[in-house]
């Protein structure tokens, strides 16, 4: 059974879209280890995820009780979806750690985010 995903046409322009659903399904991904996905255009009934996207401001906002998230995008499982909200800037300019072009950053973020979507969290680094 594929998980349904919806992208909100009014965060992303057609081609934006199109890319976050090549993504998902690129079998260098999730889609490649047996997950399968079905975007969905339409949030009723509710899909398993929702993608938007958020200015700086609104994520600060939204996040505020959480400093930890500061400038980053986010993953909020909740009881019927996940929802993934990518940090505009993010979304325009790759973060100064990552190492790598906006477009291999942008299947990164997605990718990662999905994972989340998927129930799985950040795995801490080993101490050697």
């Amino acid at each position: 059974m594929a998980l349904t995903y919806y992208i909100d046409a009014r965060c992303f322009n057609i081609n934006e879209q199109n890319l976050i659903s090549d993504i998902i399904h690129d079998h260098r991904g999730w889609a490649g280890i047996g997950y399968a996905f079905r975007r969905v255009y339409d949030t009723t009934p509710q899909p398993d995820i929702v993608i938007l996207k958020l200015s700086r401001q609104q994520m600060r906002r939204k996040f505020a009780g959480r400093p930890d998230l500061k400038g980053l995008s986010v993953t909020s499982q909740g009881p019927d979806a996940s929802v993934i909200y990518i940090d505009d800037l993010n979304w325009r300019q790759p973060p100064e750690f990552f190492s790598g072009n906006l477009q291999l950053y942008r299947a990164y973020l997605i990718q990662h985010e999905v994972g989340h979507c998927l129930g799985f969290d950040h795995v801490p680094a080993s101490v050697n």
